[in-house]
């Protein structure tokens, strides 16, 4: 027999409660009573809402905190285009200050957080980059970071070497975004920079291109302690012309003829050999952390034979320089994390050098030393 459903038997028993029993009526009647109650319907939707009912209104607490719950789904504004965060706590390059790696430290993790192995466009792309490039993405060269890291560890080595040997390092970042990046990484390992236009000339042609700035380091001078020590030496020479003046009759006591030949024949050798252009110094390697823009300077250090370092991206030549870094050079992150991991290598060959200082003064003048050993 067929099982009827519970609904009908409330049906049934609603209406049975109402109309009274029908004796009439047997079990093959069910389904057509279940049929014929539709008046009694609405009463049992109204039950069934008032069981399910949801308040319409809300609080000024429940809507203040709906409203945080949203917000904080969101992204805020001065984060959208910006890496996650995950991302940005290994990165934390974006600070004033510049972050000194060593040798050991960094990854390939740190240089793909910093940007350096986003290139430039492939209709830009030179061809001789391409053992370095590792693909295309969306239009944009990729760089290999595996080369960068290579290059970078082989530059670094070099600088350290020229450091401990006393060389000259010299920073040269003319363009806007690597102008204190140039300064900071010359400061960090005490050496030298240019931020300003490079003059033609100033490696081929010194001794004319410099002299003419000579009025400016003596007049201008931007450091205080040169200054003090030029007017020490005035007023010390002003004290040996007052000394070496006879108080008695007013006479400058005459020099011997030995001491007058002397000063004669060093003033003809000063003035032969231009001791004003003997007092320049060539550096020993050139670090360019914007070569696209410096062909000149590259050009005059191929002429003068100093090497140089370059951070070489997808649009530019890596055989205008004589270490090749592979990396951006549009970002400030990239090109921070190359001159920094470049300036405390620096920084490292520096103190070697000092330590085999001191370690030279402390032996006695019948023992040998090998320098070269680092």
């Amino acid at each position: 027999m067929r099982q009827v459903a519970p609904i009908s038997k409330l049906l049934r028993a609603y209406t049975t409660s109402i109309n009274g029993p029908n004796p009439t009526t047997n079990s093959s009647q069910e389904p057509l009573l279940a049929a014929q109650a539709p008046a009694s319907q609405p009463d049992l939707k109204q039950q069934l809402e008032a069981t399910n009912k949801v308040p319409t209104l809300l609080t000024m607490d429940q809507r203040r905190k709906i409203s945080q719950h949203l917000d904080s789904l969101l992204p805020k504004y001065d984060d959208i285009g910006k890496p996650p965060p995950q991302l940005r706590q290994r990165q934390n390059l974006h600070s004033d200050s510049i972050n000194h790696i060593e040798y050991d430290e960094l990854k390939i993790a740190d240089l793909l957080a910093a940007n350096v192995h986003l290139g430039h466009s492939e209709k830009l792309w030179n061809r001789v980059n391409l053992q370095t490039t590792f693909g295309t993405r969306n239009g944009i060269n990729i760089i290999n970071l595996e080369h960068t890291l290579t290059a970078m560890r082989r530059s670094a080595k070099f600088v350290r070497q020229v450091a401990y040997y006393g060389g000259m390092i010299l920073f040269v970042g003319t363009s806007p975004l690597s102008r204190k990046i140039a300064i900071d990484s010359a400061y960090n390992c005490e050496q030298y920079y240019v931020v300003d236009k490079w003059c033609p000339g100033t490696l081929t042609n010194i001794s004319h291109r410099l002299d003419k700035s000579s009025y400016y380091i003596k007049h201008v001078l931007d450091v205080p302690e040169a200054s003090n020590l030029i007017d020490a030496a005035k007023k010390q020479a002003e004290l040996k012309a007052k000394t070496a003046t006879n108080s008695r009759f007013g006479f400058r006591n005459n020099n011997s003829r030995r001491e007058s030949r002397y000063n004669s024949f060093e003033k003809k050798s000063a003035e032969a050999s231009n001791s004003k252009a003997s007092q320049l110094y060539m550096p020993d390697v050139i670090i360019a952390l914007n070569p696209l823009s410096l062909k000149n300077m590259l050009a005059e250090a191929v002429r003068t034979y100093i090497p140089t370092i370059g951070i070489i991206d997808t649009n530019f030549d890596p055989r205008n320089v004589t270490y090749s870094i592979p990396g951006n050079d549009d970002s400030v992150t990239s090109v921070n994390i190359i001159a920094s991991y470049l300036s405390s290598a620096a920084l490292a060959g520096k103190i070697a050098r000092k330590n085999k200082l001191l370690e030279l003064s402390s032996k006695q003048p019948t023992d040998t030393v090998n320098f070269d050993t680092v």
